[in-house]
């Protein structure tokens, strides 16, 4: 985290590229350790991600 003319910048937490907080989306992920679930934990994510993420899903559903 880091100020960046008066706005606070934060790191990606899927590609830790930087990006102001405020246009971060909050995402629910599961938590694993050694591959197994151990609860779930909400990141920020960067606009990219999310839009590369919609494509995905949306690619996934297609194949259906």
């Amino acid at each position: 985290m880091e100020m960046i003319n008066g706005q606070l910048w934060i790191n990606c937490n899927w590609c830790e590229c930087k990006f102001p907080e405020r246009e971060a989306t909050k995402v629910t992920q599961d938590k694993t350790f050694l591959g197994f679930k151990t609860g779930t934990e909400t990141v920020k994510v960067c606009a990219q991600c999310i839009h590369e993420h919609k494509k995905y899903i949306k690619t996934l559903n297609n194949k259906n």
